[in-house]
């Protein structure tokens, strides 16, 4: 069994499912598992309705329910074509009304927000299940939609729920075996799960990646594909650095590295549930399926350099708490990023300095002055009484991440970064490593990022890695 998940490209039109039909059709042998995203860009328009519907903003609901009725039913025609399907197109009718009533539903009070957000944006893998199950059938494959919410149960976080894995383990084993058995195949929702109450929930930004996972873990799948739009892994963006290379392997660590500071690699959590059984992770090309793509895997050799990966992560801020007062403060750095998570802003790292007189996080940029905002709110106290003197922001920031399993315990590899960053004329403004050994990340200025990049791939040999060359496979793209 394998487990195939497709991102919202992938699933873009009815011409991009006919590819995702065609797929499936190569490995059906194989007993496929499909799980799929939102048709892209729907999630951003769901989120645009939530907004729309906090400040009672009817013309803009109504012209975004209808754009989204008429893309969904007219991807389904374009599947159809002459031919009628009433049971589908009834029940993709029926969601579109579903998500009417809820999108017209009154504002809630701040603390239900999330909940209500979550209600809504489920409405883009529930209708994209659909539609690619018909897909399917009109490729000649018995398929049926699956709505993920029936055994994949999470607890009440809402917008970045926690797994329950024991319950659904068992209940998406007795759910969706018995029809993989008899030869079918199902499409699940990905993105989206069930809270204690009932209430959907769903799994932070990239979540279908972290279903295919936990499903591939559930049904003790062969291995797990991760269809999007991209080749495979690189050794660095190709828009910044045109050598750059397709990795051939990557281990589940550097994986999970890459994606934990923020590359978009694949779900920060999604490396958890195929690790301990030791389940292969693939990333391939929807629109190039003979390439092998990049296998994530527990063991694979180092490069000579010992780095394997060089990304950056821009639209970043720096927020920092300072103070002078704050060495042997007790508390301090759980308050702060206790503060971080009741305004709901994601922190991508944070780092402390070793005198105890400055906390920073970094946030995505859009979240910088919310969570300043938070924090200057949450510690007034402690800056009346001069123990913290400030928050500061600093926006326009970029993180660069250099990653390799190959790192640990191998001298001279920080020098060997900052000296090629220097070289540059790249000026640092912080630096983050952890125990691991595995990565060394660093801020630098926003414009100055692409620089880093280009300088530390040449530093590193990285274009002209043996990396390149596949396993398993072919990669001439």
């Amino acid at each position: 069994m394998i487990i195939m998940k497709f991102g919202g490209t992938s699933v873009a039109t009815a011409q991009a499912m006919r590819q995702v039909a065609h797929i499936v059709n190569l490995y059906c042998d194989r007993q496929p598992v499909v799980v799929v995203s939102a048709l892209a860009g729907v999630t951003d328009t769901l989120v645009a309705l939530f907004a729309a519907q906090r400040v009672k903003n009817h013309s803009g609901i109504d012209d975004i329910l209808r754009k989204l009725s008429e893309r969904h039913l007219s991807v389904l025609a374009d599947l159809l074509g002459e031919e009628q399907d009433s049971p589908t197109q009834t029940k993709l009718v029926s969601l579109l009304a579903e998500l009417e009533r809820v999108a017209r539903l009154s504002p809630v009070a701040e603390s239900d927000q999330p909940r209500q957000l979550d209600q809504l944006v489920s409405f883009g893998e529930r209708l994209s299940t659909v539609l690619v199950a018909v897909a399917l059938r009109q490729a000649g494959r018995r398929a049926r939609d699956f709505d993920a919410r029936g055994f994949l149960f999470t607890d009440g976080q809402h917008g970045a729920a926690n797994i329950n894995f024991i319950m659904t383990n068992l209940a998406t084993t007795s759910t969706l075996q018995p029809y993989i058995e008899e030869g079918g195949v199902p499409v699940v929702t990905g993105f989206i799960g069930s809270a204690p109450d009932g209430s959907v929930t769903t799994l932070d930004r990239g979540g279908s990646d972290y279903t295919a996972t936990v499903l591939g873990a559930a049904l003790q799948a062969e291995e797990v594909w991760l269809w999007k739009e991209e080749d495979g892994i690189m050794t660095a963006d190709p828009r910044i650095v045109p050598k750059a290379r397709l990795l051939a392997a990557i281990t589940y660590r550097e994986a999970a590295e890459m994606s934990s500071h923020g590359a978009k690699v694949l779900h920060p959590l999604a490396i958890v549930p195929v690790r301990r059984p030791g389940i292969p992770v693939r990333v391939r090309n929807t629109f190039k399926p003979e390439a092998a793509g990049t296998l994530i895997t527990e063991s694979v050799e180092p490069p000579r350099s010992g780095v394997r990966v060089i990304t950056a992560i821009r639209d970043l801020s720096l927020v920092a708490v300072e103070g002078l007062g704050m060495t042997g403060l007790t508390g301090v750095a759980a308050e702060v990023t206790g503060l971080a998570k009741q305004a709901r802003v994601n922190i991508v790292m944070s780092m402390q300095a070793a005198s105890e007189q400055n906390i920073c996080l970094i946030c995505r940029s859009k979240d910088s002055e919310i969570l300043a905002g938070a924090l200057r709110s949450g510690l007034r106290e402690r800056m009346a009484a001069r123990l913290i003197d400030q928050v500061r922001v600093e926006d326009n920031m970029a993180a660069i991440v250099v990653v390799g399993e190959g790192m640990r315990g191998r001298k001279g590899v920080a020098g060997r970064v900052f000296s090629a960053v220097c070289g540059a004329e790249v000026n640092v403004s912080a630096i983050v490593q952890g125990p691991s050994e595995c990565n060394i990340t660093f801020l630098v200025q926003k414009e100055s990022a692409e620089d880093a990049v280009r300088a530390l791939h040449v530093a590193f040999d990285l274009d002209m890695s043996s990396e390149s060359v596949a396993i398993g496979g072919s990669n001439d793209q």
